[in-house]
């Protein structure tokens, strides 16, 4: 009986070691449609807390295993799944968003929300042109 205990506990050393062995560091570039750096885009593996963030130069390093899915995403920019697969080196290419805003809440002095034009005050108006 001790001997099947032994086995068992031997066996699942084994085939825990060999599960963070098949993880590896995954190192990939993040870039927009022109081909320039899209800086601090996240990376995170689908459906874990594991992830990072991309340097100003859109460059990042985060360890995963063959079956993992990442999901790199960035303000202004469409999301993107990408399998890791036996690659160790990815380069991803993200669709800007082109999208108006149309509405903004203003928030008060006492955290009270209402729209721009509700307020009895100035309010200023920002543009992106």
């Amino acid at each position: 009986m001790k001997q099947l205990l032994l086995l068992i506990v031997l066996c699942a050393g084994l085939l825990s070691v060999a599960g963070f062995a098949q993880s590896k560091l995954i190192t990939g570039k993040v870039i927009n449609d022109k081909g320039d750096p899209v800086p601090f885009a996240t990376v995170k593996i689908k459906n874990s807390k594991v992830g990072t963030a991309s340097d100003a130069q859109g460059v990042f390093t985060i360890r995963a295993s063959g079956n993992d899915v990442l999901v790199i995403s960035s303000t202004g920019f469409t999301s993107k799944e990408i399998s890791v697969g036996t690659e160790n080196n990815i380069t991803v290419s993200l669709a800007q968003v082109t999208q108006e805003l149309t509405s903004v809440v203003v928030t008060t002095a006492l955290g009270i929300q209402r729209q721009a034009k509700d307020l009895g005050y100035s309010t200023t108006t920002i543009t992106n042109k």
